[in-house]
């Protein structure tokens, strides 16, 4: 979910470490938060493409610092910002945390290869020890009428779908560290039936997706890995199928953190 990564914090990271009241790579602060976003707190993660298998794609990978800089408000709320180095783009990242619950500000139509004409920049929650399933995202479109590159005008019908659930506890290794994670899934799904004119002959068609993301969470720490699937998005027909876009696939891996003291 996150896309902005970078170098430029690896040589801030080493002054960090120097610094009073900074606890770095499992040496935490005597009263634990589940996700510490305290000023100045940081992760250094790997990125990886990765092929539908989960294999990593050779030359992919990028190195994504992010560090909290402190707070902000967005529509009447804190927020947290943390921003994100990767090579040589920046980006901000607004996040918002309860006890139990970890959200982030996404704009939820950035996959998609329409426009649906309504706002899909929101909240969502991807971590939540509380609930075992929620609803992120839940819209029924009717003779809905969107352009696509390879057609004029295509009529929509069905559902989009964005869900939560906290699926399991699970013991792995990272960089010889071994964590107790939480994991997450974050899970898209499209179910469209298309109407449309090829050639001046009427089509009817359908759209599917199904498009996971998993995260895992360490108490005291934050996220220490996540990971999205390969998914392709077509238009099938009777007559033919027509890719409309692939979202690539990834895996983001902690590689190393500090947290202050608040």
């Amino acid at each position: 979910m996150r896309s902005f990564p970078g170098f430029l914090l690896l040589g801030i990271a080493t002054v960090v470490l120097n610094l009073p009241g900074c606890n770095d790579n499992g040496a935490l602060p005597s009263e634990i938060l589940r996700f510490p976003l305290s000023t100045g707190s940081y992760w250094i993660y790997s990125i990886v493409d990765i092929d539908s298998s989960g294999n990593p794609l050779a030359g992919t990978e990028k190195i994504d610092s992010a560090v909290v800089k402190g707070s902000a408000i967005l529509e009447g709320q804190e927020a947290i910002q943390i921003e994100h180095h990767m090579q040589d783009t920046v980006g901000i990242e607004y996040v918002r945390t309860t006890a139990d619950q970890y959200m982030v500000l996404i704009d939820l139509g950035k996959d998609l290869p329409m426009t649906l004409g309504m706002p899909l920049t929101l909240w969502v929650t991807i971590a939540d020890y509380e609930r075992s399933q929620w609803t992120v995202f839940d819209t029924t479109l009717q003779d809905f009428k969107v352009p696509l590159p390879q057609l004029d005008t295509v009529t929509l019908s069905g559902t989009i779908q964005i869900t939560g659930q906290r699926l399991r506890t699970e013991n792995l290794t990272i960089a010889g560290t071994a964590y107790n994670a939480t994991v997450f899934e974050i899970r898209r799904a499209v179910n469209l039936q298309a109407q449309f004119s090829l050639n001046g002959f009427p089509v009817t068609g359908t759209i599917a997706l199904q498009a996971p993301i998993l995260f895992w969470f360490v108490d005291g720490i934050g996220l220490v890995q996540s990971e999205s699937a390969t998914a392709t998005l077509t238009l099938q027909t009777p007559l033919v199928t027509l890719p409309l876009g692939t979202i690539q696939g990834s895996r983001s891996t902690l590689l190393r953190y500090a947290i202050m003291q608040q």
